[in-house]
């Protein structure tokens, strides 16, 4: 059963006009990024059920991190289900190379050894086959987790996006903004004329507090709302894990249990991190929200210089943020390569989930350390 979307107004009408242009001949690559957990996922299913309202088909393509996936996994996905929408009376052959699990054909050749000719005829068929399923109806596409997704895969969609004119289709790219091996992609991507962007961001404590409504069964305090919202910062995935455990909707003394799988998808976002940035997040969340780079430095024996590229990296991948310190001082510095670096204590990182560490399996938000002053 879907959750109840709740804070994506905005966005889903963006979405809802899009499908609007493309039942006029007006085709769109949407380009929906965000953080893990921010609802992707989510706002693509509620266009697709727009899409079903007005008749038209959605067709899904999921990359999976896995090195065993076959080339253009994503789009052999959406092929079978173009198969399955409208039926093909004769097999093209590049299509058959492209997707032999699909048409029946020889393995495709591998990237290394394709040429660009040889890529190209790919492409083209493909491009081809979705043209002629949109002359009979809109189409809906929605590629999930592409940043996931091979290479193939990816100039498959910037050859789509520089062919398409007037065909009647939407596609959906989802990608995480804290995985960066594809940011090139996604960058040309984005200078496509036909390209849109979506960017998904927390949600607001009103937000919040309609989401935990929905999962707790009644109306929460403005409070406990405020709370949750500060813990999570609006993630929904994350509130929604908050929300299953909190005793009677409360959250007391800005404690909250920490669900397995809130610790399991923190623990996969650490893992893709140097062992030196795990350790600085470690340190941080004993500090709490706010912590100063200097005293993260000393609790894990380090200078504050030599903490800046590991603070970059949990930075990069979402976890943790540049902020300044109440009362107005400016806490970002700007060095001669355009990143920041600490200036004293005044440099303060904000932590925007506590991990737990595997420890106390809590989330604990503390104003102060010792000797954080």
């Amino acid at each position: 059963m879907r959750s109840v979307l709740v804070g994506r107004d905005r966005e889903l009408a963006a979405l809802v006009g899009y499908l609007d242009d493309v039942q006029q001949e007006r085709p769109s690559i949407v380009l929906c990024r965000g953080e893990p957990g921010i609802g992707k996922t989510r706002l693509a299913e509620e266009l697709t059920v727009v899409a079903g309202d007005r008749d038209i088909p959605a067709l899904w393509g999921v990359a999976v991190e896995s090195e065993g996936a076959p080339p253009y996994w994503p789009w052999r996905q959406l092929l079978r289900g173009a198969v399955e929408l409208v039926g093909i009376a004769e097999v093209n052959e590049d299509l058959a190379r492209l997707a032999p699990d699909v048409f029946g054909g020889p393995q495709p050749t591998l990237e290394a050894t394709a040429s660009a000719e040889d890529r190209f005829r790919l492409f083209d068929a493909v491009a081809r086959l979705f043209r002629e399923i949109t002359a009979r109806s809109p189409l809906v596409l929605v590629l999930d987790d592409a940043h996931w997704a091979d290479r193939p895969s990816l100039l498959l969609l910037q050859h789509l996006a520089r062919t398409v004119r007037d065909e009647r289709v939407l596609i959906m790219v989802n990608h995480r903004d804290t995985e960066h091996e594809h940011a090139a992609y996604f960058a040309d991507l984005v200078r496509e004329p036909i390209t849109r962007q979506l960017d998904l961001t927390g949600l607001t404590e009103q937000g919040v507090a309609m989401h935990l409504a929905s999962v707790v069964g009644h109306d929460v305090t403005p409070g406990d709302a405020q709370q949750v919202h500060l813990l999570t910062r609006g993630n929904p995935f994350f509130v929604g894990e908050v929300g299953r455990v909190l005793p009677a909707g409360k959250v007391a003394g800005g404690l909250a249990p920490v669900t397995a799988n809130v610790r399991e998808a923190i623990r996969s976002r650490l893992s893709r991190l140097s062992p030196g940035a795990v350790t600085l997040i470690h340190a941080a969340s004993i500090v709490g929200r706010e912590f100063s780079t200097t005293v993260v430095a000393q609790m894990v024996g380090a200078t504050s210089m030599s903490c800046l590229s590991s603070l970059d990296e949990a930075t990069a991948a979402g976890l943790v943020e540049t902020g300044s310190i109440p009362g107005g001082h400016n806490a970002k510095k700007r060095r001669s390569d355009g990143r920041w670096q600490s200036e004293g204590p005044d440099l303060v990182v904000w932590a925007f989930f506590r991990s737990g560490g595997g420890r106390s399996g809590l989330i604990v938000r503390h104003r102060r350390a010792p000797n954080a002053a």
